[in-house]
């Protein structure tokens, strides 16, 4: 606890001295008193304390003089109270200018006045501020739980409109990212600000000024017309900054004497903050559990899960098309988590989702599963342009993310959900291994490809294209020649040799001859629709499987 220098000079006690220099540090912090008349005794200095002397050790030294002011004020100490007339005669110029230049206030007092008096009333005023702050203290607490436990489930509100009321100045309550969350006036009716110019700008040059913020302080930041500066104060759960509360400032200054309120509001706005997320966490844990059990396939009846449906507010009425993100930043079929944590990455996608209906979006240990519901007037064309749409936004703001997205197919009862769940897994393998990686693929656009995915015995799958194409792998291998890749490309084409050689950038010819060793290492005929369909076949397993 303390007092000012400028409420040092008011007490009744000093109503004789004067004040000689270092107006400027009228403000300075007083904690204590300190009787100095040795020499050494700035050693024995602990800061924010008044400094009581007669000048004995100084008497016979202009040096000592001037440089006592000097170290006294790099010891911190608030201010310099001297009797000048037994040993100095009167105060020396030298620690008149010295105490000017370092804001240290210089006081002369009446010679009359016993030190012991002054300490004493020093430590009475001191003692008697700490009792009215502690009753103050006290009479916040109480009326802010009271409030608080009042207001049910609007605890953050109700801990602003208490503060001010409590100090008769209008509040505000922001997010980490002074986002407001909720303003007040004086009467605690709400409050609307005017932010000046950017307010993006603005909230940047004010977060420089909040860096490790750890008490009340005093801002000069016009961050809403009206105000001048604001007193904030950091809301912090667990060591850890989640928001901050600032009383505004206009003419009025906010007293020092009700800074323990804005104190005290900070702690209870933390507490209904970490009350709030653990009711969020929580019901966001129900919610995915209720999820999760859909996607796995377990649940056998609708009717099983309905009323937990219903207090969650699940739709459980329509189908869910599956639609699965997966981060790129790992192996073909073994993700891992992106730089982005996923439980922020699936806001992210919430807040930047841009179809007309809002989907469930769940995080997995992998993957992030976004869930969209399938309307009367579903078209499968609206969902390609919303995951366009999507995918651009997340390029734009989020430019180290990089990922495949995987959609299933639609079922109408909500008890196959896990089937489009599996597809949209399964079309993200499919659809790397053909397309690479960063692409959208579709299971139902797949085709044949699913059944060969599918397909139970896969070595039998393997063995058939080896069957079929395995010599010409061997020979490029070998011979480090494209026959495979030719082979495709010339199906691709439409079987246009023209067209084929062109995306392949080799010349017509070349292409004919290649297709002739083709024909001379496999045996086929590329007339015959059977081995043309043998010959598509393996390619299709190279691509899918082989890889």
């Amino acid at each position: 606890m303390f007092i000012t220098v400028n409420e040092l000079l008011k007490m009744e006690i000093l109503q004789g001295a004067v004040l000689l220099a270092g107006e400027g540090g009228l403000d300075r912090q007083i904690r204590r008193v300190t009787i100095a008349e040795v020499p050494d005794i700035v050693n024995w200095v602990r800061g924010e304390e008044l400094i009581l002397t007669s000048g004995f050790a100084l008497r016979q030294d202009s040096e000592a003089q001037q440089s006592f002011v000097e170290r006294m004020a790099m010891a911190g100490v608030s201010a310099i109270a001297i009797k000048p007339e037994r040993f100095l005669g009167k105060i020396p110029d030298g620690m008149i200018t010295q105490a000017d230049a370092d804001d240290i206030p210089l006081i002369q007092v009446p010679a009359d006045i016993p030190w012991t008096d002054i300490s004493t009333s020093v430590h009475d005023l001191l003692l008697d501020k700490q009792v009215r702050i502690l009753k103050r203290s006290e009479e916040v607490q109480r009326e802010l739980t009271r409030k608080v436990l009042d207001a049910g489930g609007s605890g953050i509100e109700a801990v602003a409109a208490t503060l001010a009321s409590l100090v008769d100045h209008p509040v505000l309550i922001e997010d980490r990212n002074l986002d407001l969350i909720v303003s007040v006036a004086e009467d605690g009716s709400p409050l609307r600000l005017k932010a000046p110019g950017s307010a993006e700008e603005g909230r940047r040059h004010l977060s420089d000024k909040l860096i490790d913020l750890a008490c009340p302080k005093r801002i000069y930041e016009p961050a809403y017309e009206g105000y001048d500066s604001r007193v904030i104060a950091p809301i912090c759960i667990r060591n850890r900054c989640c928001g901050y509360i600032s009383v505004m400032e206009g003419e009025k200054l906010l007293p020092d004497f009700d800074h323990i309120a804005l104190e005290h509001a900070a702690t209870a706005a933390a507490l209904e903050m970490a009350r709030d997320a653990a009711v969020a966490t929580a019901e966001r844990r129900l919610h995915r559990d209720l999820w999760d059990e859909l996607l796995s396939g377990n649940i056998q009846t609708v009717e099983s899960i309905a009323s937990r449906a219903e207090s969650l507010g699940c739709d459980i009425e329509r189908g869910y098309v599956s639609i699965v993100l997966l981060p790129d930043n790992s192996e073909a079929d073994e993700a891992s988590p992106a730089e982005i944590p996923l439980n922020r990455l699936t806001q992210e996608i919430m807040d930047r989702w841009p179809g007309a209906v809002n989907p469930v979006v769940l995080d997995r240990s992998d993957s992030i599963v976004i869930l969209y519901p399938v309307m009367e007037d579903f078209k499968i064309d609206t969902l390609r342009a919303d995951l366009e749409r999507l995918r651009r936004r997340l390029e734009r703001d989020l430019p180290s993310l990089e990922f495949s997205i995987g959609v299933g197919g639609y079922y109408s009862d909500i008890l196959d959900l896990y089937r489009s769940h599996l597809e949209a897994r399964k079309a993200i393998q499919m659809g790397r291994r053909l397309h690479g990686l960063g692409k959208d693929a579709f299971y139902d656009d797949m085709g044949g490809y699913r059944l060969l995915y599918n397909y139970q015995d896969r070595n039998r799958v393997l063995n058939f294209m080896r069957e079929t194409i395995g010599v010409l792998i061997d020979y490029d291998e070998s011979h480090r020649t494209e026959l495979v890749e030719t082979l495709k490309a010339y199906f691709d084409s439409g079987e246009s040799i023209k067209v084929a050689a062109e995306q392949l950038f080799v010349h017509r010819h070349t292409l004919e001859y290649r297709l002739g060793q083709i024909l001379t290492l496999t045996g086929a005929n590329l007339k015959t629709p059977e081995d043309q369909l043998n010959l598509r076949m393996a390619l299709a397993i190279h691509d899918l499987l082989a890889k």
